[in-house]
């Protein structure tokens, strides 16, 4: 479990609790009333979906002792490129003997380009 402490107007986030702290050992085996006492709460961390994304900065819940991100849904613009960037990374990912990409001037179209079997360029509008 991770935990965060609200230090200097932001707050850091802790992997493990320290050792020792203020003169208190075994700090991280210490009760939870201990730990909350010295402005450790507990970071909970959302489980996104696909079209979700975290706000970096954590909110204090200290009615409920822990700290949380807020979690924003994509909005339908976002879904749709993440969408097609997806459908063109498989593309790309599927598609043999290319060795490099390259996008229009305007950057309205990329295409990928491979050498064919006869030894000659060809280029692939990616979709």
């Amino acid at each position: 479990m991770k935990y965060s402490k609200q230090e200097n107007g932001t707050v850091r986030v802790y992997a493990t609790l320290p050792k020792t702290y203020e003169n208190i050992i075994n700090f991280q085996k210490a009760d939870l009333e201990t730990i909350n006492s010295k402005g450790f709460y507990e970071l909970v961390e959302p489980i996104l979906t696909q079209y979700q994304r975290a706000e970096t900065l954590l909110v204090s819940d200290f009615a409920n002792n822990k700290f949380t991100q807020r979690v924003y849904n994509f909005t339908q613009a976002e879904i749709d490129a993440l969408n097609t960037q997806t459908v063109k990374d498989e593309f790309k990912n599927n598609l043999t003997g290319a060795f490099a990409f390259a996008t229009t001037p305007d950057g309205t179209k990329e295409y990928a380009i491979k050498i064919g079997n006869d030894g000659k360029i060809v280029t692939v509008l990616v979709p």
